[in-house]
């Protein structure tokens, strides 16, 4: 089998479509259980997502892609009875 070698990366000059932002707060862990508490108002899926970002150290679009299945749902499958 032969194999053809990419001597130079072809996307090294390819340039990223945004300037990249690092975050200048984080939330402290005093303001957490607050911020837990608020979601409480927050139809689904809005609340439980959130909830989940908390927990998980994911980002929001690889949690909202995140397929229903890989969460442990509760028996009865109600979203606010996850474990």
């Amino acid at each position: 089998m032969c194999r053809e070698i990419v001597e130079s990366n072809p996307a090294a000059n390819i340039k990223k479509p945004a300037k990249e932002r690092t975050r200048g707060r984080f939330h402290s862990l005093d303001e957490l259980p607050e911020i837990w508490d608020a979601m409480e108002a927050l139809e689904y899926p809005f609340g439980q997502l959130y909830r989940l970002l908390i927990v998980v150290s994911m980002r929001r679009d690889e949690v909202a892609a995140m397929p229903i299945t890989e969460l442990d749902l509760a028996a009865d499958g109600d979203p606010d009875n996850a474990v």
